[in-house]
């Protein structure tokens, strides 16, 4: 297993955290009756329960790509000291991507997400080129 791909695993199990604090916020804002249904009705959540969920969604969209990337170097066998220093930056970045947007860190929030998504990028080209 490469770094890469250990980290990868990593941030597989980041996500799985960061859906966990979701159900868990969910459960302090939405009677039980609503949030176990069949959710026909979407449920009506706001304030940090929202951001959770929007951290949960970007998260899994980033980390799809970071997937493709690292999946990318380690069948190339492009697995280099530069690409696992941009897979542990990524990962470094998607953590505290978390707390920058649940408490509404705006600038930071966008910065670790940049530097996240740079990173990603960084590794897809290492792999191609």
């Amino acid at each position: 297993m490469t770094p890469e791909i250990f980290t990868l695993a990593l941030a597989g199990l980041l996500h799985v955290a960061l859906m966990l604090l979701y159900v868990a916020m969910v459960g302090l804002t939405v009677p039980l009756r609503d949030s176990v249904g069949n959710r026909d009705q979407p449920l009506n959540i706001t304030g940090k329960s929202a951001r959770v969920k929007r951290t949960m969604n970007n998260s899994f969209e980033a980390l799809i790509l970071f997937a493709v990337a690292a999946i990318c170097v380690m069948g190339l066998a492009k697995s280099t000291p530069q690409t696992e220093t941009y897979a542990l930056v990524f990962l470094l970045a998607r953590i505290a991507y978390i707390p920058c947007y649940i408490f509404a860190l705006g600038p930071f929030r966008t910065i670790m997400w940049a530097i996240g998504l740079g990173a990603t990028t960084l590794m897809l080209i290492a792999a191609v080129i």
